[in-house]
C-alpha cells in the first residue's frame, strides 16, 4: 500500500512537469504558427512594392541617358509605369545631385531635407548597394500616416548610377492586423528591422520608435540562427518584460515578425491544471485504500469464480466437438491425438473409438514426406502455421489437397497443438479449369493482336506522312511570316537610297556653282547624313531579320544537332513569328541568361511554334487580344524548365486527357489536323528527352511545363 501511494506522488509529479513542458511547447508551435501567418501576410504587401521598384529599374536600366536626359527620361518612366499598372503607388526620384521628384503630393519636396531620410544619402553614396533598403519609419506629412520608406539605386543600361527610386508602404495597413492578433492572444506583437529599429508595435507606445536594438545579444543571436524559432527574451520588444518570443524573418527582406506572451499569461492554466492534478492524486490515494479493503474481498469472490470457469471449459469442448472446421487436438510432438472432432473424423473416415490413432501429422496420412517435414520445420521455427498446402489421404488410401493450420497452446502446463484440416480438392479443381480457360483466351488473343498490330502498322505510315506535311506547313507560315517583317526595314532603304541621290545631286550642283553658299550646303549635308543613318539602321534590321531567319528555317527543316544558346534562339523564334500575332496578342519572355544546350534546335523550335500557333487558333476567339508568355529558368541535375502560358478561353475537363493524342482537334474541318500537339509530344519526350505537362481550366488560360536535359539523348537512344 505504501508503495502504491509513493507511486501514485511520484506520477503525479511527473504529469504536472510534462504537462508544463507540453504548454510550453504548445505556445511555441502556435506562436510560430502565428509568426508565419504575419510573415506572409506582410511579406505579399512588401513584394508588391518591391516589385513596383524592380519594375521602374528594369525600365531604366534599358535606356542609355546622357546627364540631361536623366530626370525627364525617368520622370517619363515613372508616369507610363502609373498609367500601365493598377498596383502601382506614388513614387519618388532622387538624382545624384539631390533633387527629387515625386510622381504624387504623398512627396511634398519642402516637407524634409535629404539628411533626415538616412537611406537616401547612404545609397547616393554608395552606388555598388543594388538591393533594396529601408528607412526608418516616419509621420507622412498630409494625413499623419506612420510611413515605411522602401528605395533601391538606378543605373542606365551602361551601368552607370543615375540615382535612386523610393516609395512608400503604408504602416497603418500592419497595424490593424497587428492589433487585432495583439489583443486576441494577450500578445506583443512587433515588426523590426534587421538593422534595430522598430517598425510598428502593438500594444502601440510612441517611446519604441527611438529604441535601437542593434548592439542587443538577442538581436544578434537571432540573426545568426534559423529563419524561425522561439526564445526568451526580455530584451526584443523593448519593455523588459520577459517573454517568450516567437519570431520569423521575412524573406527577402530585412524585417523580423516576433509574436510575444508573457510566461504568466502562458503558464496560468497549467498552474490550474497542476493544483487538479494534486487533488486527483490525494483523492486516488484515499481511493487506493479503500480499494484495499475491497481487494481482499474480491479474493473471496474469487473461489466462486472458479467453479464457474469449470462450467466454461465444459462449454469450450462442446464447442469444439460440434464445430463445422475439422479439428484435433494433439500433442508437442503431433503423433499422439488427445481429441478430434466429428468433422474431421469424417474427413478421414473414422470412427469415434478409433480417433487415438488418428493423428493428422502421421507419416501414414501424408502423400509426401519432404512436404510433411517442410510443415513441421515451419511450425518449429514459428510456433504457428497458417493455410500450409498439403496432399493427404483418407483411410481408403483415396488423396485430397487440403489447408493445414497449427497454433501452440498451453493447458495446465502442458503444451498441445490444435490443427485444423480444410478440403480444398474442389476448389483446385476449379483453379485447374480456369487456367485451361485462360490458355484458350490466351490463343485467341495473340491472334487478335497480330492482326492489330498491322493494322497499327499501316496508321503509323499515314501518321509519318502527316506530321511531315504538318512540318513543311509550319516552315511555310515562317517564310511569310519573315517575308512580310523584311519588307518594312528595304522599303524604307530604298525610300532613304533615292531621298540620298537626290540631296547628292542638289549637293554637287552648289559646289560646282561659282559661288557655293553655306546656308545651302549645311541643310544638305544634314539631311544626307539623317538619311544615311536611317538607311543603315534599315539595312541592319534586314540583316538581323534574315540572320535569324537563317538559323529558324535550317533548324526546322533538319535534324541536326548543336550546342545553342536557349535565350538567343527563342528571341530568334518569336521575331520570326511576329507576323502571326502582332497586331492582337502579345509575347512577354522571361528568359534565363546564359543557358547552353546540347541538343536539336530544330525540334525545341517546332514545339515552342506549335504552341503560339496553338493558342493564337484556340486560345482567342472572336478577335480577342491576349498576352502569351514564354519563361525558362535553370535547374538542377543538368535540366532547363521551360514554360508557355497564355491568358486565353482554357481548356474544358473533359478535353484534358485528350490534347496529345493523334487527330484529336476541336476545330476539325475549320484548319485544324489534330496533329500539331501529338507532335510535341513526340518531339519532347522522344527526340528532346524531356517531359512534357499541361495545366488548364475554362477561362484560366493554359499552361505548358517542360522539363528537358541540357545534353538530350541521341537518336539511337544513348546520351550523345
Amino acid at each position: 500500500m505504501l508503495l502504491t501511494t509513493a507511486a501514485i506522488v511520484a506520477q503525479t509529479w511527473w504529469a504536472i512537469h510534462q504537462d508544463r513542458q507540453l504548454t510550453l511547447e504548445a505556445e511555441r508551435q502556435n506562436g510560430r504558427i502565428t509568426a508565419r501567418l504575419l510573415e506572409e501576410h506582410a511579406g505579399q504587401h512588401l513584394k508588391v512594392a518591391a516589385a513596383r521598384l524592380d519594375a521602374i529599374a528594369a525600365f531604366v536600366s534599358m535606356a542609355a541617358l546622357s546627364d540631361s536626359e536623366v530626370s525627364p527620361s525617368i520622370q517619363h518612366i515613372i508616369e507610363e509605369q502609373l498609367k500601365s499598372s493598377r498596383a502601382a503607388n506614388a513614387f519618388q526620384f532622387v538624382n545624384l545631385q539631390g533633387q527629387r521628384w515625386a510622381s504624387m503630393t504623398d512627396f511634398p519636396a519642402f516637407v524634409f531635407a535629404l539628411e533626415e531620410r538616412e537611406f537616401i544619402p547612404l545609397l547616393l553614396k554608395h552606388p555598388e548597394n543594388r538591393s533594396l533598403v529601408f528607412g526608418r519609419p516616419f509621420k507622412r506629412f498630409i494625413d499623419g500616416e506612420l510611413i515605411l520608406p522602401m528605395a533601391r539605386n538606378l543605373y542606365e543600361r551602361s551601368g552607370r548610377h543615375v540615382g535612386l527610386i523610393s516609395t512608400e508602404i503604408n504602416v497603418d495597413y500592419f497595424d490593424g492586423l497587428y492589433a487585432s492578433v495583439a489583443k486576441n492572444n494577450q500578445a506583443v506583437v512587433q515588426l523590426f528591422a534587421e538593422a534595430g529599429f522598430v517598425v510598428v508595435r502593438s500594444p502601440a507606445d510612441e517611446r519604441y520608435a527611438q529604441i535601437d536594438l542593434a548592439a542587443t545579444p538577442a538581436l544578434q543571436a537571432l540573426l545568426a540562427g534559423p529563419i524561425e524559432g522561439s526564445v526568451d527574451d526580455s530584451t526584443l520588444l523593448a519593455d523588459q518584460r520577459r517573454r517568450l518570443l516567437s519570431f520569423r524573418r521575412i524573406q527577402g527582406f530585412p524585417l523580423v515578425i516576433g509574436f510575444g506572451r508573457d510566461f504568466e499569461a502562458i503558464l496560468a492554466n497549467w498552474q490550474a491544471r497542476a493544483w487538479n492534478h494534486l487533488l486527483f492524486s490525494g483523492v486516488f490515494i484515499a481511493l487506493n485504500l479503500l480499494l484495499s479493503y475491497y481487494l481482499w474481498l474480491h479474493m473471496r469472490r474469487l473461489q466462486k469464480s472458479e467453479l464457474m470457469l469449470r462450467e466454461s471449459e465444459s462449454k469450450f469442448i462442446d464447442l469444439f466437438q460440434h464445430s463445422p472446421a475439422p479439428l484435433a487436438l494433439i500433442s508437442a510432438d503431433g503423433h499422439t491425438v488427445m481429441e478430434a472432432n466429428d468433422a474431421l473424423l469424417t474427413q478421414f473416415g473414422y470412427r469415434r473409438a478409433e480417433s487415438t490413432a488418428m493423428s493428422p501429422l502421421d507419416p501414414a496420412r501424408w502423400q509426401s514426406e519432404p512436404c510433411r517435414q517442410k510443415f513441421l520445420d515451419l511450425f518449429a521455427r514459428q510456433q504457428a502455421v497458417d493455410g500450409f498446402e498439403a496432399q493427404l489421404q483418407r483411410r481408403d488410401a483415396s488423396p485430397f489437397n487440403c489447408l493445414l493450420a497449427m497454433r501452440l497452446i498451453d493447458s495446465g502446463g502442458r503444451r498441445l497443438g490444435i490443427v485444423s484440416v480444410i478440403d480444398i480438392s474442389r476448389q483446385r479443381q476449379a483453379e485447374q479449369d480456369m487456367r485451361d480457360l485462360n490458355a484458350q483466351l490466351e490463343q485467341r488473343v495473340s491472334q487478335r493482336t497480330e492482326h492489330l498490330e498491322q493494322a497499327l502498322a499501316t496508321v503509323k505510315n499515314m501518321q509519318g506522312e502527316l506530321v511531315r506535311s504538318e512540318k513543311m506547313a509550319a516552315l511555310g507560315s515562317l517564310v511569310a511570316g519573315i517575308a512580310h517583317e523584311l519588307n518594312t526595314p528595304i522599303g524604307n532603304g530604298v525610300t532613304m537610297a533615292s531621298t540620298l541621290e537626290a540631296h547628292s545631286s542638289a549637293l554637287l550642283a552648289e559646289f560646282t556653282a561659282e559661288q557655293p553658299r553655306r546656308s545651302r550646303i549645311t541643310p544638305l549635308l544634314t539631311s544626307i547624313q539623317q538619311g544615311a543613318d536611317i538607311l543603315v539602321r534599315s539595312l541592319e534590321r534586314a540583316a538581323a531579320l534574315i540572320s535569324s531567319f537563317k538559323h529558324v528555317a535550317v533548324d526546322q527543316s533538319s535534324d541536326q544537332r548543336r550546342d545553342f544558346d536557349l535565350k538567343d534562339t527563342v528571341e530568334e523564334l518569336v521575331l520570326m513569328l511576329a507576323s502571326m500575332y502582332r497586331g492582337q496578342h502579345r509575347i512577354e519572355l522571361d528568359l534565363s541568361t546564359g543557358v547552353q544546350m546540347d541538343s536539336y534546335p530544330g525540334a525545341l523550335t517546332q514545339v515552342l511554334t506549335n504552341f503560339i500557333s496553338n493558342a493564337v487558333a484556340h486560345a482567342f476567339p472572336d478577335g480577342q487580344h491576349g498576352l502569351m508568355r514564354i519563361s525558362s529558368r535553370l535547374m538542377a541535375d543538368e535540366q532547363v524548365e521551360i514554360v508557355f502560358s497564355d491568358d486565353g478561353c482554357g481548356i474544358a475537363a473533359e478535353d484534358l486527357d485528350h490534347v496529345f493524342e493523334p487527330f484529336f482537334t476541336t476545330k476539325l474541318g475549320q484548319g485544324g489536323s489534330g496533329l500539331g500537339m501529338s507532335i510535341v509530344y513526340n518531339l519532347v519526350t522522344g527526340v528532346l528527352g524531356g517531359g512534357i505537362s499541361l495545366a488548364s481550366s475554362v477561362g484560366s488560360g493554359t499552361r505548358l511545363h517542360l522539363v528537358l536535359p541540357l545534353k538530350a539523348p541521341s537518336l539511337g537512344g544513348t546520351v550523345a
